[in-house]
């Protein structure tokens, strides 16, 4: 099946960057019915799985279907037939005309398209806009979120009161810039840790040695005999 890649923006713009293959449908009179559904943004209740993490730590959440790329940190899935938007929580993707916007997309598209995953809340239930947040795992114990900051296709970002993670997220970022990964790839790497004092010399620079004086004025010429 064929996974459109979009991208949404904050207010709920979604917009096609690889649409699949669509027919024009035709036109049709209108006829009295009901609206169609809006998407699902309450917690969905199904029962809950665990994982083993990459660091050999068993987590619980709820499996879900991924049926839609949004871009490089949302998701849609459908759970118990129904369809829920989800924003991982912990890191942030580029934005429509950022660098790395399309390849962070194309990143997520091939860990999670098509796959069954795991969703674990931390504290909040959704955002404002209604998008589920959560920690999304593979079932071989993959974290997606994880995975996309050591790439480099997403820096670490603080949402609290969801901070769990937040140091593994800051470790797998030191990863990133450390390998030149992705959206570190033109920076500079500083290896000391921040505020370290500068250390200085401890004994001032010797001073420039006097040239010394001749102690008697130097002779003066012979005279030149005269002819």
């Amino acid at each position: 099946t064929a996974v459109a890649v979009v991208e949404e923006s904050e207010r709920g713009q979604v917009i096609n960057l690889e649409p699949a293959n669509t027919t024009v449908p035709t036109e049709e009179p209108a006829t009295a019915g009901p609206e169609p559904s809006a998407t699902a943004t309450t917690a969905p209740e199904i029962e809950s799985v665990s994982v083993v993490d990459p660091a050999g730590n068993e987590v619980v959440g709820e499996t879900a279907v991924v049926t839609q790329i949004i871009d490089g940190d949302t998701i849609d899935v459908e759970i118990n037939g129904e369809t829920y938007r989800v924003r991982y929580i912990g890191m942030d993707t580029p934005e429509r005309d950022e660098p790395l916007f399309r390849e962070a997309a194309e990143a997520n598209a091939r860990l999670v398209a098509g796959q069954t995953v795991i969703l674990v809340k931390d504290v909040s239930e959704t955002d404002r806009y209604g998008r589920l947040l959560r920690y999304v795992y593979l079932e071989d114990g993959t974290f997606v979120n994880g995975e996309l900051v050591r790439r480099g296709f997403a820096q670490a970002s603080s949402y609290p009161p969801d901070i769990a993670l937040q140091e593994t997220f800051t470790s797998l970022q030191r990863t990133a810039v450390n390998a030149g990964a992705g959206l570190w790839a033109s920076q500079t790497v500083v290896e000391a840790p921040a505020n370290t004092a500068v250390p200085q010399p401890t004994n001032p620079p010797a001073q420039p040695t006097a040239v010394p004086q001749p102690t008697s004025a130097p002779a003066q010429p012979t005279a030149v005999p005269q002819p």
